[in-house]
């Protein structure tokens, strides 16, 4: 979900990781934008895009493989973002075309709602596999607060789409890089309530991560089932 939702978004799941300097994370995350930021603004092929392109596939590249050799995994968020900025940014380099890596966010922001909500139909709550150890709510919760980022993420694809028609590329790199992110960040903040509303209380919170479930009482009869992942 581009650098807005890959910093509050990457999971740190229960699989060995080493444990990280505080700026390790977002300098991952946000490098790559910084990077495209700088060099679009330096140069003037393609309106600054060319080099920043070459520029921007070279540290995300590096970035999904420092994050993956520092925790010991891949990172979900920043890779699926990274095979975009490959293919997309290959294009724009390849026929110098500035289409391809303005729709990029486009193309991002609605393969996440697309996961999101299609995982959402077929019953699974992917969200959770991605902030589950960070927040603990309840499968309610989780509902609800998937709809929500989904539907958000949906509207971040369509305001791009506007931007990138009405917006010189100067500007609309401006809001690409600042705007989408800032944006994210406040959202995720209106959404505290929810959150605070299906709370798990600490007593309740599973054992064996958010994905597992205290074991059933022995004097029940009736199973709860697993639970959605």
């Amino acid at each position: 979900m581009r650098a807005s939702c890959n910093y509050f978004m990457t999971n740190p799941d229960a699989s060995p990781a080493r444990t990280l300097p505080p700026w390790v994370r977002p300098a991952i995350e946000f490098g790559p934008l910084i990077t495209f930021f700088i060099v679009q603004r330096t140069t003037e092929r393609l309106d600054g895009l060319y080099w920043a392109t070459i520029a921007l596939i070279a540290v995300t590249t590096v970035a999904v493989l420092v994050s993956r050799w520092l925790e010991k995994r891949w990172p979900k968020v920043p890779l699926v973002t990274g095979l975009f900025v490959a293919v997309l940014g290959g294009l724009t380099i390849y026929l110098e075309s500035e289409l391809f890596i303005k729709v990029k966010p486009t193309f991002v922001y609605a393969a996440f709602a697309v996961i999101l909500l299609g995982g959402l139909a077929l019953g699974h709550l992917l969200l959770e596999s991605v902030l589950g150890t960070a927040l603990k709510m309840t499968d309610e919760g989780w509902r609800k607060l998937t709809v929500r980022i989904g539907l958000f993420c949906l509207g971040l694809a369509l305001a791009n789409e506007v931007l990138r028609r009405t917006l010189s590329t100067d500007h609309w790199t401006t809001v690409k890089t600042f705007g989408y992110s800032l944006a994210f960040f406040i959202y995720l903040l209106t959404q505290g309530g929810l959150i605070e509303a299906h709370a798990l209380p600490a007593s309740e919170e599973p054992a064996g991560g958010p994905h597992s479930r205290p074991p059933a009482d022995l004097d029940s009869d009736v199973d709860a089932g697993p639970r959605p992942s």
